[in-house]
């Protein structure tokens, strides 16, 4: 699947528009942590958001979305505590989401490592372990690299060649 940034643009309002609603209800469930009404919403609203983000193909953000996803999810069914804290990850995260896809669809590449906190934060709210870091470089994203060290093949391709790999077998 190919990133669509223009349908990314087009798109990024529905989204920010969908984050309002989503911190809305966490806020009114906030205000009555007794009826999962508004929880429920929520997990609706979350899932919309990701089930958009993975049809554009972003996975950092969806990643993002996913975790907050799950997490609502986890609250909903009682894995988690619906504390204070955890409210305020998600309500953050669904702040952070919009913006970060707007740098995206302006800047046409992803950067992952600007959504790993908010992402390992939702993760660790459910006791999951955080993700490792993104690649300082990513495959394509500097074939003048690949070209330098003398992968020819590789460099036309924008591809990294990984340690171990015979270099005759590329030329």
């Amino acid at each position: 699947m190919q990133r669509d940034f223009v349908a990314l643009q087009w798109v990024t309002g529905e989204i920010e528009q969908t984050s309002r609603q989503l911190g809305a209800e966490l806020l009114g469930f906030a205000d009555n942590l007794s009826e999962p009404t508004r929880l429920r919403h929520a997990l609706t609203l979350a899932h919309q958001i990701r089930a958009t983000l993975r049809m554009l193909d972003i996975p950092s953000a969806e990643q993002l979305a996913r975790e907050s996803e799950l997490t609502v999810q986890a609250m909903l069914h009682g894995q988690i505590p619906a504390t204070e804290d955890t409210l305020q990850i998600l309500l953050a995260a669904g702040m952070q989401l919009p913006a970060y896809l707007r740098r995206v669809a302006q800047e046409q590449r992803e950067l992952p490592a600007d959504v790993l906190e908010a992402t390992n934060a939702l993760r660790a709210a459910r006791g999951e372990p955080a993700l490792p870091p993104p690649e300082a470089v990513l495959p394509g994203e500097f074939p003048e690299l690949a070209a330098e060290s003398g992968d020819t093949a590789a460099a036309a391709q924008g591809l990294r060649v990984p340690e171990g790999v015979p270099r005759h077998l590329l030329r």
